[in-house]
């Protein structure tokens, strides 16, 4: 069975992209999703014993959420969480951010709709490890294990990431997240999207 539980693929993402970095993470995989307030709709398999809301309410884990938290457990270090919504990079340059942070050697992800990925639900919002990007594809991983995603073409991952206002998820060198055709960053977590949501449709 997968040991990362429903709804914590921000969790998954943050685990394992320390360990890439070689960061110790400020805890086990289930101290980290409870660090990061990961919260759970009730009935979901829930072994790390996860804050569970009412249907309705949001799940997962914020951006900002997930910056502040992070950012402070990283604060002794060279490393730094930065979440980039794709609306506010400059002239639509989202692939060449993507791929100067990885050129840096950060780890990079995407918030997305999990309606790409065929085998998840409509409607769920995850984040994808990008590893590579090349030739219009993108080389997708997901640390949560829900999902063995193929390449994606980079138009369609960009589109579906823009329609739920999400955007770039990156750990890296803190002097090296002040990036090309983005807005100012002072270090601080931005306001953004739920991850791991499950999205209300009427």
């Amino acid at each position: 069975m997968n040991k990362w539980p429903p709804f914590c693929c921000v969790s998954a993402f943050f685990y394992n992209g320390l360990k890439t970095l070689r960061t110790p993470s400020p805890g086990s995989e289930s101290d980290l999703a409870r660090l990061l307030g990961t919260r759970v709709p009730p009935g979901v398999r829930n072994p790390f014993g996860l804050l569970e809301v009412e249907n309705g309410e949001d799940t997962g884990v914020r951006p900002q959420n997930a910056a502040e938290v992070i950012n402070r457990a990283l604060s002794a270090t060279p490393f730094r969480f930065r979440h980039i919504p794709l609306r506010t990079i400059q002239m639509e340059m989202y692939v060449d951010v993507a791929s100067f942070a990885l050129d840096l050697g950060a780890v990079v992800g995407i918030g997305i709709d999990a309606r790409i990925l065929s085998t998840a639900t409509p409607g769920h919002r995850h984040v994808l490890k990008i590893e590579t990007i090349y030739d219009d594809l993108a080389g997708v991983f997901d640390d949560a294990g829900e999902t063995r995603p193929p390449p994606i073409p980079w138009l369609e991952l960009e589109m579906n990431s823009l329609s739920i206002n999400d955007g770039l998820w990156i750990i890296g060198r803190k002097v090296d997240l002040s990036l090309p055709y983005c807005l100012p960053w002072d270090g601080g977590g931005q306001n953004g999207a739920v991850c791991c949501q499950t999205e209300n449709r009427k």
